[in-house]
């Protein structure tokens, strides 16, 4: 079987978690080592690395079929914080093949990119449900208490309180 050519499209800014104002940051790339993680529901991931030098960069690599979903940080061996659209993480969600550790550091990078205000907190929700409900590797209470102690930060007495009831009696 012939492999395709697949097109992507990486990019690069600077987040910062500080209550400086933006303006006063420093604006600095890095070059960064990105390995991929691709694949269908049914099919065996496939590795790839590329290194990302520019704020926005074209790649091409060779795969065998057209890939369903894509986890931008392999064994979360990198050093950076990677973001999807709403669409591809719900591809993530559904369809990936994702390790312990895999699952674990999504659910702290969606939570991260919340408080950094670049992630929809129902995106985070949507993170730790998934990771709770996994068979391999149950959530603890402790966790699963650390967790609710920030979705009732992030909505408080606001009148998104039935989406936190909702959300809390799946999980338990």
């Amino acid at each position: 079987k012939k492999n395709i050519q697949i097109n992507f499209t990486l990019s690069q800014k600077a987040m910062h978690f500080t209550h400086i104002p933006k303006k006063y940051l420093q604006k600095k790339l890095w070059t960064l080592p990105v390995c991929l993680k691709w694949g269908q529901k049914e099919a065996d991931p496939i590795e790839t690395c590329v290194l990302l030098e520019h704020e926005q960069q074209r790649f091409k690599t060779r795969l065998p079929q057209k890939p369903t979903w894509v986890h931008p940080n392999i064994h979360q061996k990198g050093l950076y914080y990677w973001s999807l659209d709403q669409q591809d993480y719900q591809k993530l969600f559904s369809q990936a093949q994702l390790n312990h550790a895999e699952w674990s550091s999504l659910v702290d990078l969606t939570l991260s990119l919340v408080l950094a205000q670049e992630l929809e907190v129902k995106t985070y929700l949507n993170t730790l449900d998934k990771f709770a409900l996994r068979s391999f590797n149950p959530i603890t209470l402790s966790l699963l208490f650390e967790h609710f102690n920030h979705v009732v930060h992030f909505f408080g007495n606001s009148k998104k309180g039935d989406l936190v009831s909702q959300w809390v009696s799946t999980i338990l």
